[in-house]
C-alpha cells in the first residue's frame, strides 16, 4: 500500500501517529496509539534500507481537507537523520499541498 493510501485511511480531524521521513513521506502507525516495539523494529529496518532518518510523530488534523490545517508534532526519533525535523516537516506539508492539488 502506498504512503497516499495510507494517508487516506487517517482519522478525520484526529490524532494519528505516523513515521515522518526526513524526506517529507510519511506512513501511518499502530491503532489509536504509539507503535509497538516490533513495529518500531520493522520501521527502522525499512529506514536504513532506503538510507533515511525519521521521527515518530503525532498528526493532528485532517490529511484531506484542503482549507484544513494539519500539524506535526515530534514525539521521538525513529532513525538518526541529519535533517532537522523542521525541515523535515516542510517538506511533509508541500507534499501533503501536493497531493491535495487538482
Amino acid at each position: 500500500m502506498t504512503m497516499e493510501r495510507q494517508a487516506r485511511r487517517s482519522s478525520p480531524q484526529g490524532e494519528t501517529f505516523i513515521l515522518l521521513g526526513s524526506d517529507g513521506r510519511h506512513v501511518l502507525l499502530g491503532r489509536h496509539g504509539e507503535p509497538d516495539a516490533a513495529e518500531m523494529e520493522r520501521i527502522i529496518a525499512h529506514l536504513a534500507a532506503q538510507k533515511l532518518g525519521g521521527w515518530v510523530a503525532l498528526m493532528r488534523g485532517d490529511y484531506w481537507q484542503p482549507r484544513g490545517r494539519v500539524r506535526v508534532q515530534m514525539i521521538r526519533e525513529a532513525a538518526p537523520s541529519p535533517t532537522p525535523f523542521d525541515q523535515a516537516e516542510a517538506a511533509f506539508q508541500a507534499r501533503r499541498q501536493g497531493a491535495l492539488a487538482p
